[in-house]
Order: C-alpha cells, then sequence, then structure tokens
C-alpha cells in the first residue's frame, strides 16, 4: 500500500473543450482529447502513469453534433466504455441506438459519435477508458482492495481514525449554507479559484 494523497478538482479548473463541429463539448476530468488534458491525479493513482491511458469524458452533443474518439495508443489492450445517459437517440459509426446503454467499444479504433440532427434535444455520453489492473478486486462499501484480509484491515483503521483524522463533531456533518464550499487539507482551508472565505 502506499501513503494516502488527496487532490481537489474543482468544477472551475475542469477543462471544457468545444468540438470540431461547434456543436458539442467535452468535460475532461482525465486523459486527453482535443488538445486538452485533465486534472493530475494523485501521485500514486492508476491514472498518474499515462501508459495506462484511463480516461473519463462526458461529451454534450446537440442535434447534428459528431465527433469522432481516437484510439488509444495502445490500442486493444485499453478497455474503452460507452454510456449513453441523456438523449432520445445516439448514433455510434452510423449506428443509431435509441435506448439509453453501455456499448464495449474497440480503443483501437476510431469511433464516430453523434446526435442525430432529426434529434431536438442534446445527446449526453460518458466514456471511461483505462489498461485493465489485472489484480484480484475485494470490496466492501467505499473500499477497495486485493484482499479481504486488506479490506478488514482497512476497516479497522477506519473505524480507529476516522477517515484518517476526520476533525468534525459528527460523521455526517453539513455546514451552514452561509458558508462555502471547501476542502480542508492539513488544517488549512482551500477554496474553488472564484469563491473567496467566508
Amino acid at each position: 500500500m502506499v501513503e494516502p494523497a488527496f487532490v481537489m478538482h474543482w468544477s472551475e479548473d475542469i477543462p471544457r473543450v468545444v468540438t470540431p463541429d461547434g456543436l458539442g463539448s467535452v468535460t475532461v476530468w482525465a486523459g486527453t482529447i482535443l488538445g486538452a488534458s485533465g486534472l493530475q491525479p494523485t501521485p500514486h493513482s492508476w491514472a498518474a502513469d499515462p501508459d495506462n491511458e484511463v480516461a473519463v469524458w462526458h461529451i454534450t452533443l446537440s442535434p447534428g453534433g459528431v465527433l469522432i474518439l481516437p484510439s488509444a495508443r495502445f490500442g486493444k489492450v485499453i478497455n474503452r466504455g460507452l454510456y449513453f445517459v441523456e438523449g432520445s437517440s445516439l448514433s455510434v459509426s452510423e449506428r443509431i441506438y435509441s435506448t439509453r446503454k453501455h456499448l464495449t467499444l474497440n480503443a483501437a479504433s476510431t469511433v464516430q459519435i453523434g446526435n442525430p440532427a432529426t434529434n431536438d434535444e442534446a445527446t449526453e455520453v460518458l466514456i471511461l477508458q483505462g489498461r485493465p489492473i489485472n489484480e484480484p478486486v475485494a470490496k466492501r462499501g467505499p473500499f477497495v482492495m486485493n484482499t479481504q484480509q486488506e479490506i478488514q484491515s482497512t476497516i479497522s483503521e477506519f473505524r480507529r481514525t476516522r477517515f484518517g483524522g476526520w476533525t468534525w463533531p459528527r460523521d455526517d456533518m453539513v455546514f451552514p449554507l452561509e458558508k462555502s464550499k471547501f476542502a480542508l487539507v492539513d488544517g488549512v482551508e482551500y477554496f474553488p479559484p472564484t469563491e473567496v472565505a467566508q
């Protein structure tokens, strides 16, 4: 295991780019597309190694909008899933889907996705991509490890330290509406770039 790390990715800092046809946008949480790259992940994250080609892209296309997804550098060894999450229909390589669904894409190939011009609403797609970890996975609640023994150890540590030193008097702490959103790291409050401390 590695030491825990924390990075805050404020919404205001997340890269968003317009598609080449001007009829869509891509929010780039991880990976690189259309010249935009997601923010730096934590140092020991799977996403920190560029060879793992981790990508998380939220794509919104207006009617008639198209986007060509680039092939992954490492091709078929990379998993790529497309989740059709909003809209009345979606074209994927000229095939039309009219129900929301998950598609497994061949990351070795470019793929054209589009919102048919006959639609009257935007279509939204989530792309999740990355090299398989190829390790055993054990999980319980929010905890994901490799073995059940690691899960039990992590749960014990959580019970002992409350998130590594939870500073609030309650587990379900709720702040007043007047308090702007913030992150607390090592006793210091950090705020989004467009907000100031209250």
